[in-house]
């Protein structure tokens, strides 16, 4: 039905519709509207490929890097309605309504999606970000995995910590995953005795924008796989001998793994047309609107449930909805994001999974989470697309011959 309503739109003017952002919300946007011949499209994106994000830190533990990329100009291939450059932006300018990117190239628009993401925030340690390792991109992971195997499979003058920052669910999820990896590269290269991973999170408990009795079975868990919590304390600095934290608790390491804190795009607060909000994100109104023609969807906006890829799509079906029938003088939708499902695997066949007031725990959690991952990703690529890419998370990929033999079976 929408689709025959975007082509009945192909005689309109053309609008330049530019994006910037090449995730959830910035391609999932493109795909709807492109269609259509009312809108001239252009996708910015300062990386060449789509990268999913709920998938990132298991390519750190030994996925396939096809399980969690794919090049943008597959989803939009040269002759689609939608160009893609690979470009950065670096200023806005509402009067001409332009976009300048580093590349020096300008862009004109007459409306502009900004669906940017975030980058860690580091709390006021300006070293932390070179001294640590992320897992927010593609390029972040692979360097955490060449630095990972190293460690594991050579051990290193700082031991066998290994440190997440962030109780949230990507530090959780991560903190499973790297348990079970230490585990099996350790033992490739026939290394015995201990090794660590701790947990730091500044709040009193793990998971602590999800609901209680859910984050104390998580956290149950991980202390039964013998994660070292570290709850109620700051990463303050990371130095030569470790992590310090606000106790004054030493972590000797030089494996500290970062995924506490964002913050938006500095391009926001560079420009006085945005405001932001007090929990750091883009103030937006009830259209998705943050300054005339100019929209933030997302990771950046200050929306319920932001910072979720479920609701990135959604925001991106609201605004090519809204749009197309505010053309044909149809009844728009208000802004009512749904709770997204929340499910987080700590082991291969134990996962915990919260959606509302419901919850399940085990290997049924870990289907439905597999499922889940499916269908968010047939949400936003084009559907063959998205069943070769999810069909990469049996494979592994190792580049070293003792854990690529080693590791021969599928993941789990």
């Amino acid at each position: 039905m929408l689709k025959k309503f975007i082509r009945s739109l192909s005689n309109k003017p053309h609008e330049k519709l530019v994006i910037v952002g090449g995730g959830f919300g910035g391609v999932k946007l493109a795909r709807l509207l492109a269609p259509s011949a009312r809108y001239d499209i252009t996708l910015i994106s300062d990386r060449d490929n789509f990268e999913y994000h709920a998938s990132l830190c298991r390519q750190a533990t030994g996925a396939s890097r096809l399980e969690v990329a794919v090049p943008l100009t597959d989803i939009f291939p040269e002759g689609s309605s939608v160009t893609v450059a690979r470009d950065k932006i670096s200023a806005i300018d509402s009067k001409l309504q332009t976009v300048t990117a580093e590349s020096g190239r300008v862009y004109r628009y007459d409306r502009l999606v900004l669906a940017t993401g975030v980058s860690s925030d580091y709390f006021g340690d300006q070293k932390a970000g070179g001294a640590s390792y992320g897992v927010k991109s593609l390029a972040d992971t692979e360097r955490l995995k060449a630095h990972l195997h190293e460690r594991l499979a050579y051990a290193g003058p700082a031991g066998d910590n290994y440190v997440i920052v962030g109780g949230g669910p990507t530090g959780t999820e991560l903190a499973g995953d790297l348990v079970a990896y230490a585990t099996e590269i350790r033992a490739a290269h026939g290394r015995t005795g201990s090794f660590a991973v701790h947990l730091v999170e500044s709040a009193g408990r793990v998971l602590p924008n999800l609901p209680e009795d859910f984050a104390r079975k998580i956290s149950d868990r991980l202390e039964l796989m013998g994660i070292v919590p570290h709850l109620g304390v700051q990463a303050e600095t990371v130095a030569d001998q470790g992590l310090r934290l606000s106790n004054g608790e030493i972590i000797v390491t030089d494996t500290v793994i970062w995924t506490s804190g964002t913050f938006v795009n500095q391009l926001f607060k560079d420009n006085s047309l945005f405001k932001i909000s007090n929990n750091g994100r883009v103030a937006v109104d009830d259209k998705l609107m943050a300054a005339p023609n100019i929209f933030v969807i997302g990771d950046s906006a200050d929306t319920t449930y932001s910072g979720w890829a479920q609701t990135a799509v959604y925001d991106a079906e609201f605004l090519a909805h809204n749009w197309l029938l505010d053309v044909k003088g149809g009844t728009t939708r208000r802004y009512q994001p749904p709770r997204p499902l929340t499910a987080i695997p700590l082991e291969p066949k134990w996962c915990g999974l919260a959606a509302n007031s419901r919850r399940l725990y085990g290997n049924a959690a870990c289907l439905i989470r597999k499922w889940h991952d499916r269908s968010l990703l047939g949400t936003v690529l084009p559907s063959e697309i998205a069943d070769a890419t999810w069909r990469q998370r049996q494979n592994r990929d190792e580049t070293c011959p003792v854990c690529a033999k080693h590791m021969s079976t599928p993941r789990a």
